[in-house]
């Protein structure tokens, strides 16, 4: 196992003045395979998540699969409704590889359903295994926008985290952009969000597919949010499953510890690549050693590529 320190903040993390969270008249849906997605044309099913909101009622007539060149020439779906309220999406006839278009006709007070354009590939074996699953251990505290109840969308709380990523297998790679990702804790799902009022499309993260976050909250003076895992050492996997069929595929396991309150390792005043200060005080983590190794060691200089600029966006 390697343990890389990470500073920590001694003052509670507050929210920034926001306006009051509103929830929005109309959710928007998605879709699986998303825009520039690649899909082998063996792939069972498609996914959709409807628009919710003001007097939307899904109807799958209004989802048309169409040809990129010719939304004209269009082919039939037959759909079945899953207990998470999404929709799996059949072609009736298998799809030859070329690049297709997916929309969804739905309207919500002038707004309109999802779209996605999509390339179908040649037929290939279904994936045997999943991947090599990474833990990047941020040698500082994090702050990450988590939901909240007290009248923001999200405010940002300070954490001890390790970031996931996934890489996939020879056999996975084909089916990458369908796979429906989860990450698993400790034997357990493990999910959060970064705002009251966020949509995701399935089986991804804020951080995308086949990436996530795990994080102990280090101190908040907001009760609402979500606080993570317990501090100490817990063992992080991902599985993947193909929606229209029973196909389960597991990553291997990685170990990671994270741990507040430890000596500080960075000044006061020292500033990151995204302009912010580092905290002072202390947290750790550690990720399991293996193939991933190097990678750990290398993201200690702070690439700009591994930042997520995207959490500090408010809804």
């Amino acid at each position: 196992m390697v343990l890389v320190l990470a500073a920590t903040s001694l003052v509670l993390s507050t929210s920034r003045p926001a306006d009051a969270c509103s929830p929005p008249l109309c959710w928007s849906g998605a879709f699986v395979p998303g825009d520039d997605a690649q899909v082998p044309a063996n792939a069972p099913a498609l996914l959709w998540r409807p628009m919710a909101g003001h007097q939307v009622t899904p109807d799958p007539m209004n989802v048309v699969l169409a040809l990129a060149v010719d939304p004209t020439r269009q082919f039939p779906l037959t759909a079945q409704l899953l207990a998470s309220g999404d929709f799996l999406l059949a072609p009736d006839a298998p799809l030859t590889p070329g690049d297709y278009l997916l929309t969804d006709h739905t309207l919500c007070l002038g707004l309109t359903g999802p779209e996605a354009t999509f390339t179908v590939t040649p037929a290939a074996p279904m994936p045997s295994d999943l991947g090599a699953l990474g833990a990047y251990v941020d040698p500082i505290l994090r702050e990450i926008d988590l939901s909240t109840s007290l009248g923001s969308c999200s405010v940002q709380t300070s954490v001890a985290s390790a970031d996931l990523e996934l890489q996939p297998s020879e056999s996975a790679r084909p089916w990458f952009d369908v796979l429906q990702f989860e990450t698993w804790v400790d034997d357990k799902p493990w999910s959060y969000q970064t705002s009251a009022v966020g949509v995701l499309a399935p089986g991804k993260t804020s951080l995308g597919s086949g990436r996530d976050r795990v994080f102990h909250v280090c101190s908040s003076m907001d009760d609402t949010v979500f606080r993570g895992v317990a501090e100490g050492k817990h063992v992080v996997s991902m599985r993947a499953t193909l929606p229209g069929s029973s196909l389960v595929v597991m990553s291997n396991s990685v170990e990671v510890t994270l741990q507040c309150d430890l000596p500080n390792h960075y000044p006061p005043d020292d500033e990151d690549d995204d302009g912010g200060a580092h905290a002072s005080g202390g947290c750790s983590a550690g990720a399991g050693a293996g193939p991933w190794l190097g990678l750990a060691l290398l993201a200690l200089v702070r690439p700009a590529r591994r930042r997520d600029r995207g959490a500090r966006r408010r809804t």
